[in-house]
């Protein structure tokens, strides 16, 4: 990597790497280069786990940033740009709570199709090592030393393509926690992913994913009491209750539903969370009884 920075048009410390990639945090919600990252987004992801449309999103997030100003809202979001010839190629957000010192992965997208030969795989290594640059310098998230991120299980793909997919995504960021000098670990445990709207508005049930747990060490279990904290903050604090902005009665309606949702997800929890390697998960795991991945397969 080389030692210039560049500017931006709404980013704080940006800087291209010798292989042309540049990576910026964006701190303005009204930055062009953000709206087209959450375009992005809407056209990687499937059309159920969307939250809305790129202009929506973005009204999400100055809600969030005013119940923050507030002391409403514990979250501090961060948004990093990736760009490849003047093009946008991958975004990813981040939520990291200064109390607790862990972070959530909202989004890591990278397009597919790249330009001038390089590789899906190639450019997420390269976000990654410039956004954990970026953020050990950062005077709040530098001490932040747990990261937790949603992944595709596997073992729920309705095809063989989804399931190399989910295979490749978890085995990817395997790579680079190690890199970085952190384990990945996944919770035997099936996290559901919250609705982003009413049950009216989004029908169905909840779809279950696996949680990502990356940290330095390389722990067998998680305690009940930490794996409930995570889905308390998660679900309670983090999910977009700006969804119905302005709508006091559906956000209000939505606040209870995400509360019963956790009430329930946190009475599953055992004394203790199996915490599997990739390699475990990769392999077709969970194998024993006490597994709590066996729901809905």
């Amino acid at each position: 990597m080389c030692d210039s920075f560049l500017g931006s048009d709404a980013g704080t410390d940006s800087r291209e790497t010798r292989d042309g990639v540049s990576v910026y945090r964006v701190t303005d919600y009204a930055s062009t280069d953000l709206l087209l990252a959450l375009e992005l987004c809407n056209q990687m992801i499937p059309v159920q786990q969307r939250q809305g449309t790129p202009a929506e999103i973005l009204q999400q997030l100055r809600s969030a940033q005013d119940r923050r100003a507030q002391g409403m809202c514990p979250f501090q979001d961060y948004h990093f740009v990736a760009k490849l010839a003047s093009a946008v190629c991958g975004y990813a957000q981040l939520f990291f709570h200064p109390v607790e010192k862990f972070a959530f992965v909202g989004f890591f997208v990278v397009r597919a199709g790249l330009s001038l030969g390089k590789q899906m795989a190639w450019v997420t290594s390269r976000m990654c090592q410039e956004i954990i640059r970026q953020l050990a310098q950062d005077n709040e998230f530098g001490a932040c030393d747990r990261m937790f991120l949603e992944l595709d299980d596997p073992g729920r793909a309705t095809d063989e393509k989804q399931r190399r997919r989910g295979v490749r995504r978890i085995t990817r960021f395997e790579v680079i926690a190690k890199q970085c000098g952190r384990e990945l670990r996944l919770l035997d445990f099936d996290y559901l992913q919250a609705r982003l709207g009413l049950p009216a508005d989004w029908p169905g049930p909840e779809r279950p994913h696996l949680l990502g747990y990356v940290s330095k060490g390389a722990e067998a279990y998680m305690k009940r009491e930490m794996v409930c904290n995570v889905l308390r903050l998660v679900y309670t604090r983090l999910n977009p209750e700006g969804v119905y902005d302005g709508k006091a009665e559906q956000d209000d309606l939505y606040r209870s539903y995400l509360q019963e949702l956790c009430r329930k997800e946190c009475a599953r929890v055992p004394g203790a969370v199996r915490l599997l390697t990739a390699r475990e998960i990769v392999a077709g795991a969970p194998g024993a009884q006490n597994s709590l991945r066996t729901r809905g397969t």
